[in-house]
């Protein structure tokens, strides 16, 4: 059957009701998204956020960690960071006065100065900035896809997320992700060197093809201050892999939101991956009857999956869902 972006299917609510058993009372989301576009400066984004997961975690109590959605036109053609990136800035500190249950990490361009940071995380809201958020999309090399980290990562982040005890959330890109030889040497010398900087590698190391991360975690599975999100991952061998080889007390749970609206998921295909959306689905179909669901949908069973194969205990699931996520955003 088809499925549209935001809709729940009944087999989506019959998914909610198994995962009502799976998680825990209290979740802290460590990668839910803004959108910074001018006509959403006052949106109430938690709000919505809470809305569109209803469905699934009731009236659980909800914390999150807020991030801008990478747009287009964040940095211009030097790589300094542009008006797009001052109302990411606006937006977070709106949701912050809102919604005591959030913290946030502002954007850093490849240009920024320690300076440039330092006025940000100010302007934002310092108490309750917990964070720095790079994204290939503001690098100057093109396509960013192929950029290395220290082309959108400068090293000026690093420095004020050392003295301050940051987080840095990473999504890296190219088609190896996390096994290509260049990104895996940069997270290791740099989580190495910077020992205070709680340095998180978004979707699972970005192991949207499942291999690379089986295939290069032994590398850093024993460097303390790395941690692996599970934002849009929909498979469970990436997140199973993570926390065996890393540790639970290592490993967040996130729901990229509002990615996580979208119909569909991400799959691994050969050596790449590919994401099924909204069209695809249209246009599907197989000699038996197939539901779809909502790539939050996707996400929170493929982890009830891991948690089953990895048989974790309830405080364990814990740990993944809310404990993990504020004991690390906690300054």
């Amino acid at each position: 059957m088809s499925q549209k972006n935001g809709e729940y299917t009944k087999s989506d609510l019959e998914a909610a009701r198994i995962l009502d058993d799976f998680i825990p009372d209290m979740v802290f989301d460590a990668h839910m998204h803004h959108v910074p576009t001018p006509s959403r400066v006052y949106d109430d984004d938690f709000s919505l956020y809470k809305n569109d997961f209803r469905p699934v975690f009731g009236s659980r109590k909800q914390y999150a960690n807020i991030i801008a959605f990478p747009v287009n036109g964040m940095s211009d053609e030097k790589g300094k960071a542009t008006e797009l990136v001052d109302l990411s800035t606006e937006i977070i500190r709106n949701q912050l006065i809102k919604h005591p249950e959030l913290v946030a990490e502002v954007m850093v361009a490849p240009g920024d100065s320690e300076e440039d940071i330092e006025k940000r995380i100010a302007a934002a809201g310092e108490d309750r900035i917990i964070g720095l958020k790079p994204y290939h999309l503001l690098s100057v090399k093109k396509p960013t896809f192929n950029a290395d980290i220290c082309e959108y990562l400068p090293e000026s982040a690093w420095e004020v997320a050392e003295k301050r005890g940051l987080a840095i959330t990473l999504h890296m890109v190219k088609d190896l992700s996390l096994s290509d030889p260049v990104n895996l040497s940069y997270i290791k010398e740099h989580a190495v060197r910077y020992k205070n900087v709680k340095f998180i590698l978004a979707h699972c190391a970005r192991s949207f093809a499942g291999w690379t991360v089986f295939e290069s975690i032994d590398e850093i599975a024993n460097i303390d201050n790395i941690f692996f999100d599970f934002a849009g991952i929909c498979e469970s061998p990436q997140m199973f892999i993570c926390i065996k080889k890393a540790g639970i007390e290592r490993a967040l749970w996130g729901s990229d939101w509002n990615v996580s609206a979208l119909a569909g998921k991400p799959i691994s295909l050969a050596d790449r991956f590919y994401w099924i959306g909204e069209k695809d689905l249209e246009r599907m179909s197989g000699n038996t009857e197939f539901n779809s669901w909502l790539v939050g949908t996707e996400n929170l069973m493929a982890v009830r999956q891991a948690a089953q194969m990895l048989e974790l205990k309830a405080g364990d699931v814990e740990k993944l869902f809310y404990r993990n996520a504020k004991e690390l955003f906690s300054k």
